[in-house]
């Protein structure tokens, strides 16, 4: 039996060693804190981290156990094409020089919040940066296609509204070159123009299908350019609403998903 007393021999050992008792044996920690401990540091747990991917944003949220919490955010993107390379993760800030007006603008377009349809889903999809690159190199290739067609028509009996139409797909390409420049220079007019342009172009095609010879694949066509124009109405209403915003001296936010 026991007798506090009385130790035995490995207690008799850990006090002559100038120990504490430790019943456990004596291949433990005798003298100094737990690991744990060692430094002066509390015993805190692991923080905990969250990676959520949305498109080509990538979201790490990290929270420790007192409460603190930290995210990040990261795009990926062709260095060209893409987000600036400096900016691949960004928090709330307010450009003061004209580069970084444009550098934000450019990253706030290539967000996946800011695409049209598809704010917030977790599928990949092109972004608002993208789109408007898309429609632009589509609409210029379609204007030389519609030159060239209109052209040709020009001789027939819609000679006087296939001249009008060559005027006005001349001027839309210019505008549409002079839109994809725009994207990388923060030219605010230049959008709004290629909105105006859009407008005019849903009428002329509107009326292009009452004017021309009646033909099903010239029917469907102009009802798909239709689509596509008004889609690219609404793409561009966007990127003119962020280009404002931010050459007026609006500050970056990530949270934003709309124009103020």
């Amino acid at each position: 039996q026991y007798n506090p007393n009385n130790p035995g021999p490995q207690q008799w050992s850990n006090q002559q060693q100038g120990g504490n008792y430790n019943p456990n044996g004596p291949n433990q920690n005798q003298n100094g804190p737990p690991p744990n401990m060692q430094g002066g540091n509390n015993y805190t747990n692991a923080p905990k981290t969250k990676v959520t991917k949305k498109g080509n944003m990538t979201i790490t949220e990290t929270t420790q156990s007192g409460g603190g919490s930290g995210r990040n955010t990261e795009y990926q993107g062709p260095p060209q094409l893409g987000p600036p390379q400096h900016l691949k993760s960004s928090g709330p800030h307010q450009p003061t020089t004209d580069e970084e007006q444009k550098d934000y603008f450019r990253l706030k377009l290539w967000e996946m919040n800011c695409c049209c349809g598809c704010g917030n889903t977790e599928h990949p999809c092109l972004n608002l940066w993208m789109w408007a690159i898309w429609w632009l190199i589509i609409f210029i290739f379609n204007g030389f296609i519609n030159f060239i067609g209109s052209v040709a028509q020009s001789s027939g009996s819609a000679g006087t509204y296939a001249v009008i139409a060559i005027i006005i797909i001349f001027i839309s390409i210019c505008i549409n070159i002079w839109a994809l420049i725009a994207l990388f220079k923060l030219w605010p007019i230049a959008f709004l123009v290629q909105l105006i342009m859009f407008a005019v172009f849903f009428l002329l095609v509107a009326i292009g299908i009452f004017v021309y010879p009646w033909s099903w694949g010239f029917f469907i066509m102009s009802c798909i350019f239709l689509v596509c124009d008004i889609w690219a109405f609404m793409v561009f209403w966007r990127v003119w609403g962020w280009a404002k915003h931010f050459r007026s001296g609006g500050n970056y936010d990530p949270e934003r998903t709309s124009p103020p």
